[in-house]
């Protein structure tokens, strides 16, 4: 991986400021620890907003350049001491500018609205940004990093999406709301989000009956156990929450009426394992066979060929990569390498 060039007083400063920062939260066990001078934030700061415009994630050389930018960003404020309003401008401007406003949004609660930045230019940079990366459509206002618009947009133009992303990057979270948004726009819409363990059956099913509540859809039946309602005919709008194996038997024991308009297959990356992987491949292509016009969503951690996943159950749709690691959390680091999907089931032919 060739990195975008940046100073060595940068990156030795970069290091002494993670440093810094994880002795300031474990202050207890680091009592004699030192603290960034201001010149030095001030310098780490400057590089940032420039790394900021080469921030994306669509290659591991940007999503470091994206990394450090934001570490630098939520770090500094921690030892800006009497300058907090002008860093936190700078560090305004450095989420912008890599596409990160619910940081943003985070930002504003521990900190405060910023108030500090006065170029003009600059303000118009942030606000076209933060326009761009609205959500419209679920009822409220809802701010989205660059990745999650980037699939937002695949799924609001293609039947069949595969994305490949690391682990929190807000995958999930983005097929819920689309999820919402078609249960709000659609007459009809009868959804399976699949997910390979019980335990992400209570998350996400929570999860989902917590965003149907806050938006006036608490009527949309969630449903956990792979059975159809008495009055399955008369339901237009619901949800399963299921396991591969569960959906095996929805399918194998639902009545005639039963319909299925859309897949989630979440942790598609199961998908060329032994015995499990295999018997999601398997249920998916029955659903598929079963129910042709249904729209297939996949979504994986960092693989390289999400592409492969669309071609083996015969659709066409977009795939895509995204490198840059969730800049919420920061107890993640750049994954060290990718695979690719092997799928060991026996290979079959199905038509869509």
């Amino acid at each position: 991986m060739t990195l975008l060039p940046t100073t060595e007083r940068f990156g030795q400063i970069y290091r002494s400021l993670l440093v810094a920062d994880v002795q300031r939260q474990l202050a207890e066990y680091f009592p004699a620890r030192t603290s960034p001078k201001e010149e030095d934030l001030a310098y780490a700061l400057s590089v940032a907003t420039r790394l900021a415009l080469s921030g994306s994630g669509d290659t591991l050389e940007t999503a470091h350049a994206g990394r450090q930018a934001y570490e630098v960003a939520i770090r500094s404020l921690n030892f800006a001491n009497g300058s907090t309003p002008t860093v936190r401008a700078v560090c305004d401007l450095v989420l912008s500018r890599i596409g990160n406003f619910p940081a943003r949004l985070l930002l504003d609660k521990q900190f405060g609205p910023d108030l500090a930045l006065h170029d003009p230019f600059l303000k118009l940079e942030m606000l076209v940004r933060r326009h761009e990366n609205k959500l419209s459509g679920t009822g409220a206002e809802t701010s989205l990093t660059d990745f999650q618009v980037r699939l937002i947009r695949a799924l609001e133009s293609h039947r069949s999406v595969s994305v490949s992303a690391p682990t929190s990057a807000g995958k999930s979270f983005t097929l819920e709301i689309e999820l919402l948004r078609r249960l709000k726009d659609e007459d009809s819409y009868i959804a399976v989000f699949l997910v390979p363990t019980r335990a992400l059956i209570r998350q996400v099913t929570f999860d989902l009956v917590s965003i149907l509540r806050e938006h006036d859809l608490s009527s949309v039946p969630v449903l956990s156990a792979p059975t159809t309602p008495e009055n399955a005919s008369e339901i237009k709008k619901m949800i399963y929450v299921l396991t591969q194996e569960r959906l095996a038997t929805l399918l194998a024991s639902a009545a005639a009426d039963l319909r299925i308009d859309a897949i989630v297959v979440d942790e598609a990356h199961e998908i060329g394992e032994l015995r499990r992987g295999q018997t999601l491949e398997r249920v998916i292509a029955d659903t598929l066979v079963r129910f042709p016009a249904a729209r297939l969503f996949f979504s994986s951690p960092l693989r390289s060929n999400p592409e492969m996943l669309l071609r083996l159950f015969g659709r066409e749709g977009e795939s895509f990569v995204e490198h840059a690691m969730s800049r919420v959390r920061r107890t993640e680091s750049l994954p060290k390498s990718q695979t690719k999907f092997k799928s060991r089931a026996t290979t079959r032919s199905f038509r869509t």
